[in-house]
């Protein structure tokens, strides 16, 4: 949710409240070791602003299959119980426990749209 919410206010996109509850269960399936939620916050987003840049269906399958390639080619997977195996996976797992991936992520996260808004700009999308 943390990806959400930031995304939401750099590329100042107000979200839904529903989209907001929808990511309740993310962070690892809900702290079931599943797909980061670092991840799956970014296709949610990328799946709204794509539709707003006029992009397809089909181009923003491809917009996601690209940018979980990167997640997992710069971070080595993307599922939770890998990204942080350490970690407690429980409802008491504090917040903060990957705050450095978060941050990290997140930047990957903010360079992937810039560079698909430059492509946009040139016509090269």
């Amino acid at each position: 949710m943390a990806t959400l919410k930031l995304l939401e206010e750099v590329y100042k996109m107000p979200l839904d409240d529903q989209v907001i509850k929808a990511a309740f269960g993310m962070n690892g399936a809900g702290r079931y070791g599943g797909q980061c939620g670092l991840i799956e916050g970014m296709l949610m987003f990328l799946g709204i602003w794509s539709s707003l840049q006029g992009m397809s269906y089909g181009q923003t399958q491809e917009l996601c299959c690209s940018f979980a390639e990167k997640f997992e080619e710069t971070f080595g997977s993307l599922l939770c119980s890998r990204l942080r195996p350490e970690a407690e996976i429980s409802a008491k797992d504090p917040d903060h426990a990957c705050e450095e991936l978060k941050i990290r992520a997140i930047l990957m996260d903010m360079d992937f749209l810039d560079n698909i808004e430059a492509q946009i700009g040139t016509g090269d999308m």
